[in-house]
């Protein structure tokens, strides 16, 4: 009986490491949309609620606040912007 407990104890701690995590790419907010005009494009929403400090839990941290992308997206037959 003690054996059992013995393999149990040591398994169950394994499983509770071995779970995935995953952050989602989403917005909860009250409105938004895109705006077009010749080549010119822009998206955005507004009401984003999760603006704010950050949620940390671990080694983990999360910074809710307004969505931008990593990089800019060419759009095709756009003039250059110089600034």
């Amino acid at each position: 009986m003690k054996k059992l407990f013995l393999t149990f104890g040591l398994l169950i701690p394994a499983t509770a490491f071995a779970q995935s995590y995953s952050i989602d790419w989403h917005t909860i907010d009250g409105g938004g949309g895109t705006s077009t005009g010749g080549v010119y494009s822009v998206s955005g929403t507004i009401g984003q609620h999760d603006a704010g400090g950050p949620m940390t839990g671990g080694s983990y941290s999360l910074t809710g606040g307004f969505w931008a992308l990593p990089v800019a997206v060419p759009t095709t037959n756009a003039p250059t912007l110089s600034i």
